[in-house]
């Protein structure tokens, strides 16, 4: 794990640490001095991993309280941040080489516009590594804890994803597909509902944005480590039953 992730609020976020192995599964073999794209950047914690690899990277969010955050935490990288929509990409035409797209497209007014606009900035080739949430096993349950709706940018635009449904509309923009499946099953779900209410009685309001995550006490440090572990091990387990996660996982490269 990069030494710059761990600075991040995210590190003790049990949804983001799963990510990892699969994200970085995709970044590992891509080699030093790329063009990458982390689009829905948040406070930059994939950004920070993949400029760690030597990527250059540029950070987009439309969310400038928490670009703002990201540039506190990173200000000694080579990380570009960009207070930007989705839909409206300020980049060239083919200059990605790699783009992370991570719990974003769920957020975004239009859908096909982003996913246009990811492909255009993308060259021939460029890899990508896409995260949405599906309802999973606990359907609505954990929908809802713990977010607060006065942030336009964490209000939910559309239904959770199915697989299938993800696949279709990504193929429909030239995704070659490589990789698709679910994650966060039973006890990660649990675990992180019950981190959002923690998180949300010790700062007294709800989460409006990444810019309102704060580091956890230090009794939560000691125990995640173990809690990472048994999830680890049940995402491991549980991806390769016909159970639906609480999110999908997509890789792959784009085809022009």
């Amino acid at each position: 794990m990069a030494v710059s992730a761990s600075k991040n609020p995210l590190f003790y976020s049990i949804g983001s640490r799963l990510r990892i192995p699969y994200f970085l599964s995709e970044v590992d073999n891509l080699g030093a001095n790329i063009n990458s794209l982390d689009l829905g950047c948040g406070i930059g914690f994939f950004s920070s991993i993949l400029a760690d690899r030597g990527s250059c990277v540029y950070a987009l969010d439309p969310d400038q309280l928490s670009i703002d955050k990201a540039k506190e935490l990173y200000s000694d990288s080579k990380i570009t941040f960009i207070s930007s929509s989705a839909e409206n990409i300020p980049l060239d035409d083919n200059l990605i080489d790699f783009f992370v797209c991570s719990e974003v497209l769920e957020h975004v007014k239009d859908l096909d516009k982003t996913l246009q606009e990811l492909v255009r900035v993308s060259n021939d080739g460029a890899g990508f590594f896409i995260t949405v949430p599906s309802l999973g096993i606990f359907k609505e349950l954990f929908l809802d804890i713990g977010h607060s709706d006065e942030n336009v940018y964490e209000q939910h635009m559309r239904p959770m994803f199915d697989k299938r449904g993800i696949e279709e509309i990504l193929k429909k923009y030239n995704f070659q597909i490589e990789k698709s499946f679910y994650s966060k099953f039973f006890i990660s779900e649990i675990f992180m509902g019950l981190t959002k209410i923690i998180h949300n009685l010790k700062k007294k309001k709800e989460i409006s944005g990444q810019h309102d995550i704060i580091s956890p006490p230090m009794i939560y440090k000691i125990i995640f480590p173990l809690v990472y572990f048994i999830c680890r091990i049940e995402d491991i387990v549980l991806r390769y039953l016909p159970l639906p996660g609480h999110m999908i996982i997509v890789s792959g490269k784009i085809k022009k």
